[in-house]
C-alpha cells in the first residue's frame, strides 16, 4: 500500500476541543478528547461518538507554546493559546463497540507559517521526550 500522507505522524497525546459545524445552530455544543497523533496535515483522535465523512470540525488543539515558533510578531498573541484550525473527518472506525471511535481529520486551510510552527513544535517537543 503506498503511503499517502505528506507530513510525518508524531505519536503524542493530548487535550482537544471540537465543534461539529453542520448541526442546526440549537445543537452546537463543544466536545472535548485526546488525539493520540498529529502531523502538520492533520491528527488522529478518540471520540464516544462517531463522526461522518466529511464532517467539518472546529478544532482547538492544546500544543503548549507552539507559537514560539513563529516568525513574526503574531507569536506572543497567541501566547499559551491552542491552536484553532478546521478540520474534515476523513475516517472513522469503531475501537470500542458502541462505545469508542477513532476519528482521522485532516486540517483544512491551515496557514503554512502556522504548519510550519506546529512542525517545529512536534519535531522539538520529540526531541526532548528522547
Amino acid at each position: 500500500m503506498t503511503e499517502r500522507r505528506k507530513f510525518v505522524r508524531f505519536s503524542k497525546k493530548g487535550l482537544l476541543t471540537y465543534r461539529i459545524l453542520q448541526l442546526p445552530k440549537g445543537l452546537i455544543r463543544d466536545e472535548a478528547g485526546f488525539y493520540t497523533n498529529i502531523s502538520g496535515g492533520g491528527l488522529l483522535f478518540e471520540s464516544t461518538a462517531p463522526l461522518a465523512v466529511p464532517t467539518m470540525l472546529k478544532l482547538e488543539i492544546d500544543l503548549h507554546d507552539w507559537a514560539h515558533r513563529l516568525n513574526d510578531k503574531a507569536g506572543p498573541a497567541y501566547e499559551n493559546q491552542p491552536l484553532k484550525i478546521l478540520g474534515e473527518v476523513v475516517h472513522c472506525q469503531e475501537l470500542v463497540p458502541n462505545h469508542t471511535y477513532t476519528i482521522g481529520v485532516k486540517f483544512v486551510g491551515l496557514d503554512p507559517k502556522y504548519q510550519k510552527a506546529v512542525i517545529q513544535y512536534l519535531e522539538n517537543s520529540m526531541k526532548k521526550d528522547d
